[in-house]
């Protein structure tokens, strides 16, 4: 199959070979600066993937590609986005993991997961709250240093990976939220924490009891303070309070 005139013309921009569709196994065992790309049955390019582009950089002719969906750009060193990147109107899945970003541009609003782990942001890209169909977003190992309260009015998000930044505390509304917050990743609808250096609630009290954070939380709201007998007597209380279904 003759390759589409925007590939060729990526080729010659980037020096490098782009074939269609190679498996993805394959695709990430190749050593060097590489990348591959997948098309409909209309020949509409939908998919493209780089690994180590040189001269850190995403092309601003990969934003003229109007039918893609997905867009897959690791270890390039890349430091932004052309902001044109919000003419991808059909863009669904945005992966930039191990880059050097600290911020967004505009993003595409029918986005429905995006992952940015190992980059180098040290606050939450407040343009991610606007994308009302965001379904997962994964910001692991960056240097973020507040819980991101913007994640709890995305309606459709199923799940959020924070592992490994810099938090210390939650705020109250990350516990009464629609979707929980938990301490070990697990594959089903959660916000994850693990690995943050959480000490207000207590890591213990989301690790081995969640309800035990709305006592806590209840206590330093009348102004009481949290005593080390607490932590046990909190996690005994949560116990009982699963136990009967109390919420």
């Amino acid at each position: 199959m003759d390759k589409p005139k925007t590939i060729l013309q990526l080729e010659k921009e980037l020096g490098i070979d782009i074939p269609h569709e190679i498996k993805e196994k394959f695709f990430y065992q190749t050593k060097g600066v590489h990348g591959h790309y997948r098309t409909n049955t209309e020949g509409n390019i939908i998919a493209l993937n780089f690994y180590r582009l040189p001269e850190g950089r995403i092309p601003e002719s990969v934003c003229e590609l109007t039918q893609l969906e997905e867009l897959t750009v690791l270890h390039s060193n890349v430091a932004q986005i052309p902001e044109s990147i919000a003419k991808l109107e059909r863009l669904v899945k945005l992966k930039l993991n191990f880059n050097r970003l600290t911020w967004l541009p505009v993003l595409p609003k029918k986005l429905r997961s995006i992952e940015l782990l190992e980059n180098d942001f040290s606050s939450f890209p407040k343009e991610i709250a606007e994308l009302n169909e965001l379904e997962h977003i994964s910001l692991e190992s960056n240097k973020i240093t507040s819980f991101p309260e913007e994640l709890l009015s995305l309606k459709a998000l199923n799940s959020a990976n924070l592992r490994k930044n810099l938090i210390e505390s939650l705020p109250q509304s990350a516990t009464e939220s629609n979707i929980p917050v938990k301490i070990q990743y697990r594959r089903e609808r959660g916000i994850y924490m693990q690995g943050n250096p959480l000490t207000d609630p207590p890591i213990g009290l989301l690790k081995y009891a969640p309800q035990a954070t709305k006592l806590y939380f209840n206590k330093i709201q009348v102004g009481a303070p949290f005593r080390a007998s607490d932590y046990y007597l909190f996690i005994i209380r949560a116990f009982f309070m699963k136990l009967f279904g109390v919420k």
